[in-house]
Parts: structure tokens; C-alpha cells; sequence
């Protein structure tokens, strides 16, 4: 190890950082269950991290223009410059020790939060995990190099909490800022942090990671460059890399809005995982920790359905991004019930809250089994659907719809319906219901109409 860095690794600011950064985030995620929302899943903690470098960045930032104002509080600054030694072999060590230490912390973070994931986890994509992990590790290089080269041109004490401030504004309000900037290019994606997706299976590419390393790479060298310049023309220089940088990566950026352009669903993530025995009953294999869980209320949905004529015969879990409703996403087959998982949320070993299991039932019984699919474009949807989808569950489940948050007027429709459907004779029940499930997968038909009436027309 080169002497100077070592020096500089115990004299400066490094240590101190590193040791905040863990400690701040280590604290914070057990207080507030951070690390529960990795829910057994890798690409969950490594995408959950980053959204924590709204946190990160900033003390990183601070910490750089503390410690590059150090000589011009310590009034030493015309000391060092008359020293034999170029600037640039001066303030190299300390911006290395610096950069070294803010990435060793992001990464002893990421490595403490894999503890709660590992025991858990049922699939991991290595090198996805690893481009995104990498992103966040450059960018607390990246700030503490701006922070300082802050520091250096702005030596106030001040400087350090109003430069922090401004880090924390950037971060905070510049994604929606370049939200609205571009050709439909997601430009939000020049800022690191990056929220968790909702869906398990959801993955951010290699080839988006690499794009926001070459960007946020550009900037710490531009900074770095600034930082160790002796001369103003050399400083104007460093700002190439940056330019440069913009104008190869944002082309290349995916288009649509926000944190959500960078996420794709892993094919591999996704390949079904069953239970044993039938029916069928399948999830993806990135929640394969739910499968006991939804194996029973599944086949409970299935038995209620098998009232009914030509019944689906299997559940099949049918993962979505946020970018789309799962309706949209979901092909409409009389076969299958598909089933949505992203509402019900995981608990840090990735299994579902017991109250989630208790709706999975109804979930899967709304609107007779039927996925929405293509139906949202093309049927008309009228008032009464809603109410037809309580009457018709609440009706294979064998008992009135419960009382909900309603309003008067459509506790008043459910009432109704349900009055209308079971005064009937239960053959004629279960031709309704039946002709009910017909027109959602055929996307015609008014279905109220239909449960109160028996009319298809």
C-alpha cells in the first residue's frame, strides 16, 4: 500500500465516514425494517439500498468538503503550496482514501443486509445484483469527489451543510425534474437512487446499470479532475469527461418515466414453481417461499369454481411491473385463474402476512376467476360491476357479501343483487354465475344485468 494513501487513510475524514455511513444505515434499517422490504429477495436489498443513498450521498458529500476546507481553516494552505511536491500528488491520497472508504461502507452495508436475505432467498441473478450494487458504490465515490471539489472552491464553514442541503434537494426533487426532460428517455435514471420494485421478479438489466456507471463514473472523474487541477484552464478541462458522458448515455437511456423505466421482468425469475398434487397451483420461482402459503386458499378458489361449468382447472401466479396493470399483462383463459401477489407484500423470509392469506381466496374468486386481460379496452364497464364481482364471490364462497366501506348506494346495489340472484332456484343461480364468468372472458355483456336478470342482453 502506497504510504501516503495510508496516511492519508487514517488522517482524513475516511474512517469517520465509513463508520457513520454503516452506522446511520445499519441503525435505520433495523429501527424502521428496512432490510424486512428485501423480503428474500436479492434484487429487492440490492435495489432497496440504493433508495437509501438519498441518505448516503449526502453525508458523503459533506463529508468530502469538510475535509477538503481542512487546510484552509487550519491556515496551512500556503504551507502545502510551497511545498516541492505538485498539487495533484498532495491531494491525490486523500481523494482515493476518501472514494475508497464511502464504497467500502456501501458495500459493508449491502453486506450486512445479505445476512437477513440469504437463508431466504430462492433465485438470485448474480451479475444483475452486481451491476446494481456497483452503481451505488460508484456514486458514493462520486459525491464524496464533488463534495470535494466543493470544499476546495467554497473553503467556508458553511460549506459542508449547505453543500449536503443541496445534495439532498438534487437527489430529492432532480428525478421528477428530468422526468420531464427528454424525448421519452428516462432521464430521472442519471440520478442513482432507484426504489425497489413491487414485483418479485422484477430485475434492473446489466446493460441499465452499465449506462448509470458510465454517467456517474464521468461525473467523479470530472469532479476528481477539478479537484486535483492546479490551474483554472486544467479545471475547465476535467469537465470533458462529464460532457461526453451525457451525450453517449442519455440516448441510450430506456424510455418511460422514472425509477420504473429501468426494471424488466427476469425471464428466469419468472419460471412457475408448483405445488405437489393437484389441482394446480403455481408462483414464480423468485416467490417460492409463498407457494405453501397459497397452495390452500388457491385450491379452496378452484373447489368454489368447480361449481360452476367448464371451470378453470389450475392458479398460476402472473407477475406484473408497475409500469402496467396486471389486467392489461394477463392473458384472459378460461383455464387459468391468475393470481396477483403484489398487494400482499412479504415479510423479511419472503412469506405473506397472515391477512393476506385470508383474502387470497376472495382475491382469486373476484369476477368469477376471470382476469380483466384485453377487456379493459374493449368492453364497456358499467356501475354495477363492482357490485357483480362482491355478489358472485360472496355467492361461491356460500355466504352474503359482508359488510364493507361502501357507499349507501352501492351497499344498496349488493343488497339488491344478491336478493335478485338468490331468490331464484339454485339451478338458475349457477346458470347466472355461469353466463356471468362467460361474458368477462368474452368481454361482452353487462355483468349485473346478468346476476339480477339472467338476461344476456
Amino acid at each position: 500500500m502506497n504510504p501516503a494513501f495510508r496516511i492519508e487513510l487514517r488522517r482524513s475524514n475516511a474512517v469517520p465516514l465509513a463508520a457513520i455511513v454503516v452506522a446511520v444505515m445499519v441503525i435505520a434499517d433495523i429501527l424502521f425494517g428496512g432490510w424486512k422490504f428485501g423480503e428474500g429477495n436479492w434484487m429487492k436489498l440490492a435495489t432497496g439500498q440504493r433508495s437509501d443513498l438519498l441518505l448516503m450521498a449526502v453525508f458523503a458529500v459533506g463529508a468530502g468538503a469538510m475535509q477538503a476546507g481542512l487546510g484552509h481553516r487550519r491556515g496551512v494552505v500556503e504551507l502545502l503550496a510551497s511545498a516541492p511536491r505538485p498539487h495533484r500528488s498532495r491531494v491525490l491520497p486523500v481523494a482515493l482514501a476518501m472514494g475508497l472508504a464511502a464504497a467500502g461502507a456501501y458495500l459493508l452495508t449491502f453486506a450486512i443486509g445479505s445476512v437477513f436475505v440469504a437463508p431466504y432467498a430462492s433465485y438470485a441473478d448474480p451479475v444483475a445484483i452486481a451491476g446494481v450494487v456497483g452503481v451505488g458504490a460508484v456514486t458514493m465515490t462520486t459525491a464524496v469527489w464533488l463534495g470535494l471539489l466543493i470544499g476546495r472552491l467554497l473553503p467556508s464553514r458553511l460549506t459542508p451543510p449547505i453543500a449536503s442541503v443541496l445534495a439532498l434537494m438534487v437527489m430529492a426533487v432532480g428525478s421528477e425534474a428530468l422526468g420531464t426532460l427528454g424525448n421519452g428517455a428516462a432521464l430521472s435514471l442519471l440520478l442513482p437512487d432507484l426504489s425497489a420494485s413491487v414485483e418479485g421478479a422484477a430485475t434492473v438489466t446489466g446493460r441499465v446499470s452499465a449506462l448509470q456507471a458510465v454517467w456517474l463514473l464521468a461525473v467523479g472523474v470530472s469532479a476528481l479532475g477539478a479537484f486535483m487541477a492546479a490551474r483554472r484552464r486544467l479545471q475547465l478541462l476535467a469537465v470533458l469527461p462529464v460532457v461526453l458522458a451525457a451525450v453517449l448515455v442519455a440516448p441510450q437511456l430506456p424510455h418511460g418515466k422514472g425509477y420504473i423505466a429501468a426494471y424488466s421482468l427476469d425471464p428466469q425469475a419468472t419460471e412457475l414453481v408448483c405445488a405437489a398434487g393437484s389441482p394446480r397451483v403455481c408462483v414464480t420461482r423468485v416467490d417460492a417461499a409463498r407457494l405453501p402459503q397459497v397452495t390452500e386458499p388457491a385450491r379452496i378458489a378452484l373447489k368454489a369454481l368447480a361449481r360452476l361449468p367448464h371451470p378453470p382447472t389450475a392458479v398460476i401466479q402472473h407477475p406484473r411491473l408497475e409500469s402496467s396493470t396486471f389486467e392489461a399483462q394477463a392473458s384472459t383463459r378460461a383455464d387459468i385463474v391468475w393470481m396477483d401477489l403484489t398487494p400482499y407484500g412479504a415479510d423479511s423470509r419472503g412469506r405473506m402476512a397472515p391477512e393476506g392469506i385470508q383474502d387470497l381466496t376472495a382475491q382469486l374468486l373476484a369476477d368469477v376467476g376471470v382476469s380483466a386481460g384485453g377487456c379493459a379496452a374493449s368492453r364497456e364497464w358499467s356501475s354495477g360491476d363492482s357490485a357483480a364481482s362482491e355478489i358472485s364471490t360472496a355467492w361461491l364462497l356460500g355466504h352474503p357479501p359482508t359488510p364493507d366501506q361502501r357507499s349507501a348506494e352501492d351497499e344498496e346495489r349488493v343488497r339488491t343483487g344478491w336478493t335478485a340472484l338468490t331468490s331464484v332456484p339454485a339451478a338458475e343461480q349457477r346458470e347466472r354465475v355461469s353466463a356471468m364468468r362467460q361474458a368477462l372472458l368474452t368481454c361482452h355483456g353487462d355483468v349485473y344485468k346478468i346476476l339480477t336478470t339472467g338476461s344476456t342482453r
